[in-house]
């Protein structure tokens, strides 16, 4: 090994393992067994590269677990070249997401919870280096099922009010609004309405 204070022996044979921390050169020597001072030398330089410094500081916002699949963009997660932040797609490196729920750049929710989602990055030296974060997939409810009590209706005195509620696939629950606030008066898709008679407490009277 070649330092400034000259050539370092480090070991005999023909291969040799090198693991410098910082670019170093090398200094092979050969010599004739027979004629020991008959030798020739040859020198070579490896180059370190530093590990690849990311920055992924996009935060993502809880998502539905029946909303669909979202798209991880690259350009969100940023290297650090020369003391300058780069967008991966510029950076001359390649980068793959990973982790549950993703194919290539999609991350489709495996169901309610935390999920670590995790990239990692290539550069052009070969170097590789990751970054996680995590996108959090909670319970909404169904936008698709949407109900209606159907459209305004006009009776006469005395008369009964037949409503239908529908668009729900689970359990319906019939409320009339009252000054105090709207009360239960009936479950199930239909109801039969009685306008003219009171109700108190959930009761008729």
């Amino acid at each position: 090994m070649l330092t400034n204070e000259g050539p370092v022996p480090v070991i005999q044979g023909q291969v040799f393992d090198a693991f410098p921390q910082v670019s170093t050169c090398y200094m092979v020597v050969c010599c004739d067994p027979l004629y020991p001072a008959c030798c020739d030398t040859d020198t070579v330089c490896v180059f370190v590269s530093p590990q690849p410094v990311l920055a992924w500081p996009s935060i993502y916002t809880d998502i539905c677990s029946n909303g669909g699949p979202i798209t991880l963009n690259p350009a969100d997660i940023f290297v650090d070249i020369n003391n300058t932040w780069v967008m991966v797609p510029f950076s001359g490196g390649t980068g793959v997401f990973s982790g549950p729920g993703i194919f290539g750049n999609t991350f489709t929710p495996p169901g309610i919870g935390s999920y670590v989602i995790t990239f990692t990055y290539t550069d052009p030296n070969g170097c590789v280096a990751t970054i996680t974060n995590s996108i959090t997939t909670t319970f909404c409810c169904d936008t698709i099922n949407t109900i209606s009590a159907g459209n305004d209706t006009t009776i006469c005195a005395g008369g009964i009010a037949i409503l239908e509620a529908t668009g729900c696939n689970g359990a319906v629950t019939w409320y009339q609004l009252g000054v105090e606030g709207p009360f239960v008066v009936g479950q199930g898709p239909i109801f039969d309405a009685f306008p003219n008679k009171a109700h108190v407490n959930g009761g008729l009277l």
